[in-house]
């Protein structure tokens, strides 16, 4: 099997689990899921923003994993496996970020295509 055809499995599962996860959830929690990660993650889009303009970005870290780690509660409770596992990985990063593991501009990069 070659890597595009794994990638394509891949990609397909993880939609499959999103759509099982979000039939148990009603319309209006998702809608309230969604509204609030969408404002969260336009206040992690600022805090990092600011870190750019500054070069700080130590300072910035633990309040978008504060951010983070609430969407990843949200997400537990409605059980969606895959927002779950992309917020916990986003952590993840920020953690490494914050132990100076990475290069900063490596770990950036990361954490801007993340938001995206």
């Amino acid at each position: 099997m070659n890597q595009q055809n794994i990638q394509a499995q891949s990609t397909a599962g993880q939609q499959t689990d999103l759509l099982f996860g979000l039939i148990h959830v009603g319309p209006k929690l998702l809608h309230q899921f969604i509204n609030g990660s969408r404002e969260s993650l336009d206040s992690i889009k600022t805090l990092m923003g600011s870190a750019k303009a500054s070069g700080d970005y130590q300072a910035t870290i633990d309040p978008v994993l504060r951010i983070i780690h609430g969407i990843k509660g949200s997400a537990c409770l409605f059980d969606l496996t895959l927002y779950i596992r992309v917020a916990h990985e986003f952590e993840d990063t920020l953690r490494r970020m914050q132990s100076n593991k990475d290069k900063p501009g490596k770990v950036i990069a990361e954490v801007d295509e993340m938001i995206a």
